[in-house]
C-alpha cells in the first residue's frame, strides 16, 4: 500500500506574523501570571494581550516590565 504524500498548505506570511504574535502573547501570560489563571482565563488574557501587540509590537516591554 503506497503512503499518500500530505498535501502542503502555502502559508502567507501575514499569518506566520499572527502565530507568532500570538505565542509570544500566551509565553507572556504564563510568565506574567504563571498557572493561577483557569484556561479561559489564560486566554482570555492572552488575546489581550495580543491586541495590544498588534497595535503596537514595542509594547511588548512595556507589558513585560508590568
Amino acid at each position: 500500500m503506497k503512503k499518500e504524500k500530505t498535501p502542503i498548505i502555502p502559508v502567507s506570511d501575514e499569518l506566520r506574523h499572527q502565530a507568532r504574535l500570538f505565542i509570544k502573547a500566551m509565553e507572556m501570560v504564563s510568565a506574567i501570571y504563571g498557572s493561577s489563571l483557569s484556561h479561559e482565563e489564560f486566554m482570555d488574557k492572552a488575546e489581550e494581550f495580543l491586541c495590544i501587540l498588534q497595535e503596537d509590537e514595542s509594547a511588548f516591554d512595556a507589558i513585560a516590565e508590568a
